[in-house]
This record gives C-alpha cells, sequence and structure tokens, in this order.
C-alpha cells in the first residue's frame, strides 16, 4: 500500500512541474495505469478535442490530479508523522552587557583581519578600524570611531548563537577556545590564545556575559 501511495502522490504531482514533460513523452519507460494516466495529461488530453479549444482546461485538470493524488497518498500513509519539537530558541545573554562589556573586548582583540575580522571566516565579527558592514547594510550612516546598531546586532547574534546545544555555559567551546590547552582550553585555530587564563578581567566578562545566556 505504501508503494501505491507513492506512485499516487509522485506520478500526480509530476504532470505540475515543469520541463517534466520530455521523460513522460516515452510510454516504453512508464508502466502501468498511472504512468499511462501521466502521459494522456501532459500530451494535452489527446481525445478530447473539444476541450483542448479551453485553455484552462489542461492546468485545471493537472492541478486536480495533483490534489487528488496528494489526498489519496495522505490517507494511505496515515499522515504526516509528528515533529518533536524542531522549533530550538537562541541563547539570549544580555545585548546591552554585549554592547557595553564584551564588545570592546571582542573588538580589538578578535576583530583584526588576522583573525575573526574577515567575511571568508565562520565566525566574522565587525570592528572599529578593521571589517565594516558594507553601506547597504550597515543601517545609519558609517561612523570611524564607533560601529552601527546593525554591526553591534551582528556580532551579539554571531557569538549568542555558538552558546546554543552548550548545557553548560561556563564550559561553552566559545570560552574554551579562548584559552591556552595548558589552562584548560581547547585548539583554537592558528594557534592563538586570547587570554593567558581565566582570572583575566576580560576572560571574566566574556564568561559572565556568557553564563547569563537563557
Amino acid at each position: 500500500m505504501r508503494v501505491l501511495a507513492v506512485w499516487i502522490v509522485v506520478g500526480s504531482c509530476l504532470p505540475c512541474l515543469p520541463g517534466a514533460c520530455g521523460p513522460l513523452r516515452n510510454r516504453s519507460s512508464i508502466t502501468g495505469s498511472v504512468g499511462r494516466i501521466l502521459i494522456w495529461v501532459k500530451m494535452g488530453f489527446p481525445g478530447i478535442r473539444t476541450l483542448r479549444a479551453v485553455n484552462w482546461v489542461q492546468p485545471v485538470l493537472a492541478a486536480s490530479f495533483c490534489l487528488c493524488g496528494t489526498v489519496a497518498g495522505t490517507f494511505v500513509f496515515g499522515g504526516c508523522p509528528a515533529v518533536d519539537n524542531p522549533y530550538r530558541a537562541y541563547p539570549s545573554p544580555a545585548y546591552n552587557d554585549f554592547v557595553a562589556k564584551v564588545q570592546p573586548i571582542v573588538g580589538p582583540k578578535c576583530g583584526n583581519l588576522g583573525c575573526h575580522g574577515s567575511r571568508d571566516r565562520t565566525l566574522t565579527l565587525y570592528a572599529v578600524g578593521f571589517l565594516r558592514a558594507p553601506p547597504p547594510f550597515a543601517g545609519a550612516s558609517l561612523m570611524e570611531n564607533q560601529l552601527t546598531d546593525t554591526e553591534l546586532a551582528w556580532n551579539y547574534d554571531a557569538l549568542r548563537i555558538r552558546l546554543l546545544d552548550e548545557p553548560d555555559k561556563a564550559q561553552a567551546r566559545l570560552l574554551l577556545k579562548c584559552l591556552p590547552v595548558s589552562k584548560g582550553g581547547i585548539l583554537h585555530g592558528g594557534g592563538v590564545e586570547v587570554f593567558p587564563d581565566t582570572s583575566d578581567p576580560n576572560f571574566q566578562a566574556l564568561a559572565a556575559w556568557a553564563k547569563s545566556a537563557k
């Protein structure tokens, strides 16, 4: 029965797809009554000369085949399977704290051209004196001595998404990659050690912001 449902759903929807006419014109490549119906539809319903003169008949009939096939397939399959909680909200550490305490740290330390101040990096950060958003996306007029709201929001999102799927924010990869391996950190591309250890005030500020995420 499931095979029949696949025939109905997939087969009946094919006439609606642009460019599907070519493969369906070869009768020898399709077997069964569904295949013959599809060929008949794609060839313009030969044998119904009077209806072919009406321009709207063919698309209406084709749509009817799609609808009937979909409904029939749904009944055979017993409905669509339920998806278990597909939505996961991003962590939301305080935005104001990011602007006041985190951006002044990650901007000069991580936003330079040799680090994350490049668009070809997985993590891209905007920073004063380095990479800036192009004018159409910069929001307000670009100022040399401070980031725009759009650039700040980009940096905020770029860092908070890295707290996703981190049950213990204190051990998040975002934090551990900033520390030397000898101090409990993990390997950072290029061997960069952003902070010497967890006692660094800048690391503590970043860690406090990450741990505030809900």
